[in-house]
């Protein structure tokens, strides 16, 4: 903007208070000595107190208004209105504010470090500041705007962000992305009665939440329908909520964030700048409790969707604000699961196609497991091996699956290697508290496929008075659910898990 050129008028209120000179003054001088708390101060109401009336102007759209004009006159009117002083006289202020914004063609051009002052200099002079009070400088207003601007004014389009691994195979999850989209709102704005400020995904350890997730995140229709796209995470069991957050503040440009060391203070100026934002937050593998918390904290339900996703049902109970709140992943059903065995390994699926229903019954529909067994068929295959009798291991020795290697998207990078089967339920085991652990241990004894049981078997395999606190346990941890007919159930290759270690047990072995 040539300001030589170009004709400002500002309309001054019909009365400004002492008390609002002395706070632009305050803040001024706090600016000076404490820029960063002034700043975070400043970030925190431009996402909170102003966002009605900026909404309001974004509708309205009058001529040459722009982002940089935005974040200006929001500053200002925190400066005016909301900053230090105690005096709440801004009647006046706002109705001037809402003049500028929705008359004026100030802002075409560019507003930068060299053009602020004098900008900022003609808006201090148009104010009548009494004989007594200092006025502020221009130099001090204008840092402190430019450090806003370097948090407020980058989009997440302009900016590198952290991406899951998108699955290449995506086979028989079609209708859960639908109504994935349907929950968060993709459909457009007739459905958003339908939107569901929150999403937990939950279902069995391997049965794809954290595929559905990533299909979610890179879904071109998704980030269509957000306006400020789409943030995305993984936790884990050893995931760093402190880190994760200083990432995604890297990721909105909000760099005022970054020297911040405690996590409160990050959790609150995150949700500053995430507030009034059109975004997708995704948080897959929810661990903890505290984890989820804080995450909820930190997002705005009224402006943001967020899509959670855990193994734990105890932890989708107590993050969800109403039951609608939660979607079960459940198995892929017989057809969707040979058609995976059939991409996976397709000349064994072709010839012994008449046993892949077997197979398929055998590993119940798990993909983690038939994204297992799918490769060892093939490299069967290909070594001249016996798929019969390869079928039949995966039937009859728990180890053939258990001591696989998981699927290359399971690599983890803290490590440097891909877990097995095993490892990957061992860690929803270990969750359990002791009783627990050794009554899902015990749970290797029911033989039958599916293994079902009722209360009173419990009650007798446990070798308790009351099963009832076990069986909430391992619910809880997703290890058991519950069956048609007043039974209980567990998944065929969790069964597998159990009855390893009822084995090691009786063996002696290390559990």
């Amino acid at each position: 903007m040539n300001l030589a050129n170009k004709q400002i008028t500002f309309h001054k209120p019909k009365q400004i208070s002492a008390g609002i000179n002395e706070g632009i003054r305050a803040i001024a001088e706090n600016y000076n000595g404490h820029i960063q708390a002034a700043t975070d101060h400043c970030v925190e109401r431009i996402r909170g107190l102003t966002e009605a009336k900026l909404t309001r102007c974004r509708a309205k759209n009058p001529p040459g208004y722009t982002r940089d004009g935005q974040s200006f006159i929001t500053l200002l009117w925190i400066l005016l209105v909301d900053g230090l002083t105690p005096h709440r006289q801004s009647r006046a202020v706002r109705e001037w504010l809402g003049q500028i914004i929705d008359g004026t063609d100030l802002f075409e051009g560019e507003l930068n470090e060299e053009s602020l002052p004098a900008l900022i200099e003609t808006f201090i002079q148009s104010i009548d500041f009494h004989d007594d009070i200092e006025r502020p400088t221009p130099e001090i207003i204008t840092r402190t705007i430019m450090q806003i601007w370097a948090a407020d004014s980058a989009s997440v389009d302009e900016i590198h962000r952290t991406m899951p691994i998108l699955n290449r195979i995506f086979i028989g999850r079609e209708d859960d992305l639908s109504i994935i989209h349907q929950r968060i709102g993709v459909d457009g704005v007739d459905n958003e009665a339908k939107r569901h400020p929150l999403t937990i995904v939950r279902g069995w350890p391997g049965v794809g939440k954290t595929a559905l997730i990533n299909a979610v995140a890179h879904d071109k229709a998704v980030k269509a329908a957000f306006a400020d796209n789409v943030l995305w995470a993984s936790l884990g069991r050893n995931g760093d909520l402190f880190d994760t957050f200083k990432d995604w503040a890297r990721q909105l440009g909000a760099l005022h964030l970054l020297p911040i060391q405690h996590l409160k203070d990050l959790v609150r100026g995150l949700r500053a700048v995430l507030a009034g934002r059109d975004m997708l937050v995704i948080v897959d593998d929810i661990w903890t409790e505290e984890q989820g918390l804080y995450i909820k904290q930190v997002v705005d339900l009224k402006t943001n969707t967020l899509l959670l996703a855990t193994r734990f049902t105890d932890l989708a109970n107590k993050l969800k604000d109403v039951p609608e709140d939660i979607y079960v992943l459940e198995v892929l059903p017989e057809a969707h699961a040979i058609e995976l065995l059939g991409i996976l390994a397709p000349e064994p699926a072709r010839i012994y196609q008449h046993r892949l229903p077997q197979l398929v019954k055998v590993l119940e529909g798990l993909p983690l497991a038939l994204r297992v067994a799918g490769p060892t068929l093939q490299h069967y295959h290909e070594m001249l091996f016996d798929i019969d009798e390869l079928i039949d291991e995966f039937e009859n020795d728990y180890n053939r699956l258990l001591e696989a290697s998981a699927p290359s998207d399971r690599f983890d990078e803290e490590t440097g290697q891909t877990p097995t089967i095993e490892l990957l339920f061992k860690r929803s085991v270990e969750t359990l508290s002791s009783g627990a652990h050794l009554a899902f241990m015990a749970l290797g004894v029911f033989k039958h496929k599916p293994a079902t049981f009722d209360a009173n078997a419990l009650q007798s395999v446990w070798e308790v008075d009351d099963p009832k606190t076990l069986i909430e346990n391992l619910i809880g941890r997703g290890l058991m659910d519950t069956a048609p007919d007043s039974r209980y159930r567990i998944h065929q290759t969790l069964h597998m898990y159990a009855n390893k270690l009822l084995d090691n047990h009786i063996n002696g072995l290390s559990i």
